[in-house]
């Protein structure tokens, strides 16, 4: 299910209420930000530990398709990151660090240009992640974009990866995320 998603520009998670979901992956700079955590007094964050990493990080994604089964022609696109103002453009000092994603399933060059739009973003986001303590809000769902306002008064924006809530006294309220961007 994965796969087949990833040929349509989409994700595929489970929802609080257990329903498989396909889902377009948000853009960070163009999504809405579903909630702030802020720091301080009448905020809802409570801590945070972030981490950065530079393996797995990619400017440009090839795409390619093949079905044999069928004798559609091969197919392809290359999708890069266009953005001069990015730390990752890819004709900027970054230099050109591209990777490759192939599937039985992209059979013409929109779902190949989908796809690796879609594996970009994900390619360009690994380098931060941060692991947030704050207030519960059950309405935060999986690839819900939040702005987390820190103690130092650093802004990011972070799309959601998982949540976790402990259910004992004093238990706390987790969000894992990806993707974190700089953010105002």
């Amino acid at each position: 299910m994965v796969e087949i998603a990833a040929a349509i520009g989409a994700e595929v998670y489970t929802d609080a209420d257990g329903v498989f979901t396909i889902a377009e992956l948000p853009d960070l700079q163009t999504a809405p930000v579903a909630w702030t955590v802020a720091a301080g007094e009448g905020g809802a964050y409570i801590q945070a530990t972030r981490a950065m990493r530079a393996d797995g990080i990619h400017n440009g994604v090839l795409a390619r398709g093949e079905n044999t089964e069928t004798s559609i022609a091969p197919v392809s696109a290359l999708v890069v990151d266009d953005d001069p103002g990015s730390p990752t453009y890819w004709s900027g000092p970054f230099g050109h660090r591209p990777t490759f994603y192939a599937s039985s399933t992209l059979i013409t060059t929109g779902q190949c240009t989908a796809a690796a739009t879609l594996k970009l973003r994900a390619a360009q986001a690994p380098n931060a992640s941060a692991d947030i303590t704050s207030l519960p809000n059950p309405a935060l769902e999986p690839g819900d974009v939040i702005r987390v306002a820190y103690p130092d008064g650093t802004k990011e924006l972070h799309q959601v990866q998982s949540l976790s809530v402990e259910l004992d006294i004093g238990g706390s309220f987790t969000i894992q995320t990806i993707s974190a961007k700089e953010g105002t």
